[in-house]
């Protein structure tokens, strides 16, 4: 989302508490993600978290498996990338803190 908007940041909208993870004009994102290598469990909170807000709004669900890997990158990186994508730096930091 940062490579296609600096706002992104004020897109993600999961650490103030808001139903989806991301919420824009015409469409919302819910990020789901497991360590798991079997399956794809996670947690919803609640039956709304993957309803639309309304019939307007599109939601859709990322899933994501996670795993570590020698060679992969750590949050200080992955914070410089979406830095250099044109977020706001203290902005990320602050909705980071809020996790």
């Amino acid at each position: 989302i940062a490579r296609h908007t600096p706002a992104a940041v004020d897109l993600w909208q999961g650490p103030v508490g808001a139903r989806h993870d991301f919420v824009g004009a015409a469409a919302s994102m819910e990020v789901k993600a497991t360590l798991s290598h079997e399956g794809w469990l996670v947690k919803v909170h609640g039956h709304d978290q993957l309803e639309p807000i309304n019939a307007e709004n599109r939601l859709y669900l990322l899933l994501l498996r996670l795993e570590q890997h020698p060679s992969g990158h750590s949050l200080n990186d992955l914070v410089e990338s979406i830095v250099q994508a044109g977020v706001d730096r203290f902005a990320l930091l602050s909705r980071l803190a809020l996790n």
